[in-house]
């Protein structure tokens, strides 16, 4: 069987697998939405599953779906997290057919598909085309602003607030929920104790390595693959999988296929006109449907932030009153929320985190330092 998100990386993972087995019999898994979100990619999978021939299934998600199971949701990811539940959900279909799944997860992280990638590339090419970083810094004046945060976001210009910082302070920027200080506000439990990726995973980024300036994207693959792939998708993916004992495979990532795409130039795998990992899409073309090819990248996301608003408004008000959280940092985050459910990452964690410590009968407890 194959997860089948719509995507550039499972649509062609599906052309090769339909191509290598042809007499075998191929089961295809996608989710879709009720409420018609504009994440909902079922439609390209179906599209993709009727080219390769595939036996395909698709779930239908709503609201009340994310209420009903969002116990053994916590109960299948062992441990706190914000990531895990789309593998969570199709993992139940896939285990009525089939015991082995494929993902195509791991190609994002190697051929440099995420949209901050993209921006770090124009930062990067935009000091070498004006040499030095004058424009950069010049930029970076309206991200002071909220609205000047806005258009620097839609207009791609999002790294203009990272003048002048280290490769490992952008990657921080971009893979941190929240920064560090307002963490430390947010956990009334601790009084000395700092936060932040720096003091998690300073041993395992590679950025102490010397690479060329043209390397440097390839530099942040190498951090996505030790710490975000390893600790978040791949644990989070594997655990839920389980849940629903399935044995879940990712063949993007296997060694050599990785160690040689590492290989390649970052400028290689990212530089063609706004096509989404060209140099990855060049290869297998002739696999990937030109509906897929065409169609806006959106990742193999839900609409949580909307599933939130419809049915958990009582659960989120709570969250005001737990005794080790700062009942005005959560009001704030709430807020942002509530003005944009697309915001819902710092409050679904926040949710997961004390239903995990209910479920597992975990108190915490003050202790001043």
């Amino acid at each position: 069987g194959l997860f089948l998100s719509g995507g550039i990386d499972s649509a062609s993972l599906a052309g090769v697998v339909a191509k290598v087995y042809q007499e075998k019999e191929l089961h295809t898994f996608s989710i879709g939405f009720k409420d018609k979100s504009n994440l909902d990619e079922s439609g390209l999978a179906a599209v993709v599953a009727n080219k390769v021939g595939s036996t395909h299934h698709k779930m239908t998600l709503e609201a009340i779906d994310l209420k009903n199971n969002f116990d053994d949701f916590i109960q299948a990811i062992d441990q706190p997290s914000g990531d895990g539940l789309n593998s969570f959900f199709v993992s139940k279909i896939a285990s009525d057919y089939v015991k082995v799944a494929l993902s195509g997860l791991g190609g994002d992280e190697i051929f440099l598909g995420y949209r901050y990638m993209k921006e770090l590339f124009r930062m990067h090419e935009m000091e070498r085309v004006f040499g030095g970083k004058n424009l950069i810094k010049g930029l970076s004046y309206f991200s002071k602003f909220g609205l000047g945060r806005s258009f620097l976001y839609r207009s791609g210009l999002r790294f203009a607030q990272l003048a002048g910082k280290t490769d490992k302070e952008c990657y921080e920027f971009y893979r941190s929920l929240r920064d560090p200080g307002p963490v430390s506000l947010l956990f009334k439990i601790t009084s000395r104790t700092e936060f932040g990726l720096n003091n998690i995973v300073e041993p395992v980024l590679p950025f102490r390595t010397k690479l060329s300036v043209e390397d440097r994207l390839n530099r942040l693959s190498k951090a996505e693959l030790s710490f975000y792939t390893t600790n978040m998708l791949l644990r989070d993916a594997d655990a839920t999988s389980m849940a629903s004992t399935i044995e879940l495979r990712v063949p993007f990532l296997e060694t050599k296929f990785v160690q040689d795409a590492l290989r390649i130039k970052s400028a290689l795998k990212i530089k063609n006109g706004g096509v989404n990992k060209p140099l990855f899409v060049s290869a297998l073309q002739d696999f990937i449907p030109k509906e897929v090819l065409s169609a806006k990248k959106k990742g193999f996301e839900m609409p949580v932030g909307n599933w939130l608003k419809a049915r958990f408004e009582n659960e989120l008000e709570d969250l005001k009153n737990i005794n080790w959280l700062d009942s005005d940092v959560v009001e704030k985050e709430l807020f942002e929320f509530k003005r944009d459910q697309r915001n819902y990452l710092k409050v679904w964690s926040l949710l997961v985190l004390k239903k995990w410590l209910e479920f597992y009968d975990v108190e915490i407890i003050q202790i001043n330092l």
